[in-house]
């Protein structure tokens, strides 16, 4: 008997869902086209079993189309490089002009740095000594100095990232427009870091440390030597060393500047 039930049930409800009772109605049909809904078809449904509430593409190059045409095109990063590259060149031009009519050409000028580039050994080992920047704005901003400790991380990317274009720049590989702005870019920021330091020396109202006073002497002595020689292996060595000894002077300042 329980099969027998079981049987009468299944059949009851099968046609249930067989009726033309279950097919959707008028007013389900019209909130699925105000939904965007349109593409369906039940002209031939006439029971919920087969009923189809989408109609598929005819052919899977219509299909692609239209996902196609719905995908968001995002900018390339070549053109987000140049976007950039543009605003900052528009926003420093009068810097860079007026530093131009200052020093009469010399101050944007750069040395040729042939036949080294960013994947030589030496170019590379002249690139790392921007880290020593990084490292000292890390352990100025965790020792509390959150002000030094920044401007000389962002000295360390603007440094790193001009000399990069520099060491382009020997092989021709790049724009000498571009290594000028990431010049410009590079004297803002060292400039600013550098007059940051000299502020904290004023504020202390006392002699700087005999460290940074060493320190800072030869780093000038070795930013001087590479405006002599503007070549070569001379001046990766020598600039490489004013990248030491200034990133210790910041180090120095800083850390006596927390002191007092």
């Amino acid at each position: 008997m329980k099969m027998i039930h079981s049987i009468f049930a299944a059949t009851i409800c099968l046609s249930a869902l067989s009726s033309e009772a279950f097919v959707p109605s008028s007013f389900a049909t019209k909130k699925w086209q105000q939904m965007g809904l349109n593409n369906y078809d039940c002209s031939e449904a006439r029971t919920v079993l087969s009923w189809k509430p989408f109609k598929l593409a005819e052919n899977d190059a219509t299909l692609e189309g239209k996902v196609r045409d719905r995908m968001l095109e995002m900018p390339s990063f070549e053109n987000l490089q140049s976007e950039f590259a543009l605003n900052a060149q528009e926003a420093l031009t009068p810097f860079a002009k007026t530093i131009d009519n200052l020093t009469n050409g010399w101050a944007l000028s750069y040395a040729d740095l042939s036949p080294e580039s960013e994947n030589t050994p030496l170019g590379q080992a002249f690139l790392a000594t921007n880290i020593a920047y990084a490292v000292v704005g890390i352990v100025l901003g965790i020792h509390g100095d959150v002000l030094l400790g920044t401007l000389t991380e962002i000295a360390s990317v603007a440094s790193f990232f001009y000399h990069y274009t520099q060491l382009q720049a020997s092989n021709n590989r790049i724009q000498d427009s571009s290594v000028r702005l990431a010049l410009s870019i590079d004297y803002v920021c060292a400039c600013t870091a550098i007059l940051v330091g000299l502020v904290y020396l004023g504020l202390d109202h006392q002699m700087p440390p005999l460290e940074a006073v060493v320190s800072g002497s030869a780093g000038i002595l070795c930013l001087s030597l590479g405006w002599v020689w503007e070549y070569g292996w001379r001046y990766l060595v020598t600039h490489s060393l004013w990248h030491l000894f200034s990133a210790y002077t910041a180090f120095v300042v800083g850390n006596a500047h927390l002191l007092t």
